[in-house]
């Protein structure tokens, strides 16, 4: 109940960010490595209050995209379906990503499955201390 929850979360916040905050956040030095097929974007969330401070703040929220076909972002229009892969404790999203995108170049059984009408993301939570569903919840239900 508690996994199929933050998956909802996260897909009304990919839903939120892709349609007006989507590549807006700041840049973030990190050493996760490149996949091909994807980019790592920086997703920037308007609003979000800090535990510590109490503080209202912008959270830039680090995540792996996929491409489409031509090695280009995909176009918003063209995309059917959403993936949204949320990375273990090992806290490798890169691997999540790339098994994705080798798993959706297998389908063969459905043409409109494929790189253009699918978009594969894989969202990085750096912080030990505090797992997805709280940062989540945290985003989409301000106190």
């Amino acid at each position: 109940m508690q996994f199929t929850s933050v998956l909802t979360a996260l897909g009304a916040l990919f839903a939120t960010i892709a349609s007006a905050q989507q590549f807006a956040g700041e840049v973030i030095d990190t050493n996760l490595p490149n996949i091909p097929g994807s980019e790592i974007a920086y997703f920037k969330i308007p609003g979000v209050q800090d535990s510590n401070s109490k503080k209202s703040a912008n959270l830039t929220l680090i995540n792996y995209m996929s491409y489409g076909s031509n090695g280009k972002r995909l176009i918003g229009s063209n995309v059917q379906r959403a993936v949204i892969i949320v990375h273990g404790l090992n806290r490798d999203p890169g691997t999540y990503e790339s098994n994705m995108l080798s798993a959706l170049s297998k389908v063969k059984s459905d043409s409109n499955i494929n790189r253009d009408s699918v978009a594969v993301m894989a969202p990085y939570f750096p912080n030990g201390k505090m797992c997805a569903a709280t940062l989540l919840l945290q985003m989409l239900m301000p106190s």
